[in-house]
């Protein structure tokens, strides 16, 4: 099986991935801008960065949670034990 053919199936599954990353930042760059421009921007500016720190470390936690429960509750399912996997 060649690469080339395995480049359009992955960018079509990649791309959308990609820009909902590129958004993440751009939103974080606008809030930056936004509010460097209030009054006492220094404690604002450490206050969104704070907020941002904070926002990303608990939505990566839990994600990575949930990427941890895939094996777990696929291999539930496949052993028929629905009400484990339904608790998972």
């Amino acid at each position: 099986m060649s690469i080339r053919r395995e480049i359009p199936p992955m960018l079509h599954l990649a791309l959308p991935l990609v820009f909902a990353e590129i958004g993440w930042m751009v939103m974080g760059i606008v809030d930056t801008i936004m509010v460097g421009h209030l009054p006492n921007s220094a404690v604002a500016l450490g206050a969104a960065a704070l907020g941002q720190v904070m926002y990303h470390t608990l939505a990566f936690g839990v994600g990575g949670i949930l990427l941890g429960l895939d094996t777990v509750l696929s291999q539930a399912f496949g052993a028929k034990r629905i009400d484990d996997a339904n608790r998972l």
